[in-house]
């Protein structure tokens, strides 16, 4: 399977992500992008097993997860989709279709991914 694309610039603001790694300075970046990839990876991966379980709840708390992380580190795109996810979650009684908010958040990880292994170590 091929790897997703990297995020592109409507996806992501990087003014944004630039500013919380300011926060951090530069000694902490490295850390607090690895961080961020885990908790990325780790909310799919429970994403995906609420889904096949269709467990509402679960699919509820993920998108929540992921919808937090993206909005602070200015992933709108993935940001609006698990927003719009959670919502039709709690409202309705059928699982709502994943994909897209699966593949806004690959494509983030791409992104920070390469963004990662740009950084001198």
């Amino acid at each position: 399977m091929a790897a997703p694309a990297e995020a592109s610039s409507d996806e992501i603001d990087e003014k944004r992500l630039e500013q919380m790694l300011a926060l951090v300075g530069p000694a902490s970046e490295t850390r607090l992008l690895r961080s961020l990839i885990g908790d990325l990876r780790a909310a799919l991966v429970a994403l995906t097993v609420a889904t096949d379980r269709h467990d509402v709840q679960s699919l509820c708390n993920q998108t929540h997860v992921l919808a937090s992380l993206a909005g602070t580190f200015g992933a709108r795109s993935l940001n609006a989709a698990a927003r719009d996810l959670e919502i039709r979650s709690r409202s309705g009684t059928a699982l709502p279709d994943c994909s897209g908010v699966i593949l806004r958040a690959e494509r983030l990880i791409s992104h920070l991914t390469v963004r990662l292994r740009r950084k001198p170590q």
